[in-house]
């Protein structure tokens, strides 16, 4: 699990040779590798912004778009 969304992997087929052994010490090798955060997923779109940042995005977008009630949003701050 990372960032509350399962990962899984594929290591290859038991026809391609890959034996249990083998995926077990990937398995070992990806966990070591999540516990020190170097594991290579591509990161999240998220964006820690504040509370007054989020609102004056939100504003900005209701005034650009001619926004139902934007003055009455806008002047309550």
């Amino acid at each position: 699990m990372v960032d509350g969304q399962r990962i899984q992997r594929a290591i290859g087929k038991e026809s391609e040779g890959v034996t249990r052994t083998q995926a077990e010490e990937f398995i070992a090798q990806a966990r070591t590798h999540a516990r020190e955060q170097r594991l290579s997923l591509p990161k999240g779109r998220k964006l820690a912004i504040g509370f007054s940042e989020a609102a004056d995005e939100y504003l900005a977008r209701l005034r650009s778009s001619d926004g139902k009630n934007y003055r009455q949003k806008g002047t309550a701050s």
